[in-house]
Parts: C-alpha cells; structure tokens; sequence
C-alpha cells in the first residue's frame, strides 16, 4: 500500500499512474489487491495543485512469485 496527505489551497489532483503509464487511481492510497509479476514496475504518484509544476514521486514495486515451469 502506498499513501498520500495533503491539505490546501488551491484543492489538488492526485493520480497513481502504473508502470504501463494507465492511470490506476485517485485516492489517496492505493492498494494492488493479488499482486502477480505482471505489476512489477516503476509507479508514479502525481499530485497537482495548478499552481507551478505537480509533484511526481516515483517508486519501485517489485512483486516475488515461484518461478513457473511449462
């Protein structure tokens, strides 16, 4: 789980974009229910206020799963 505060003015966006660059979210946090490989990745959290330029944080999720044997 990852999560933002924030309070004032002007009221601010926030949006949690995936590591294919979808938009995945607005809340505050955001929760990746039965994580698989296919979520590991860099995820960003962008926050703006329209004032000056939006905060952009970046983070790694590195999902382990059992190596699969066709």
């Amino acid at each position: 789980m990852c999560s933002y505060e924030s309070n004032g003015f002007p009221k601010h966006s926030l949006t949690w974009i995936s590591t294919k660059e979808v938009e995945i979210g607005t809340d505050a946090k955001l929760l990746i229910h039965k994580s698989s490989r296919y979520d590991t990745g860099l995820y960003k959290c962008v926050v703006d206020n329209e004032v000056g330029l939006p905060l952009v944080a970046r983070f790694n999720v590195q999902v382990e799963y059992e190596p699969k044997v066709d």
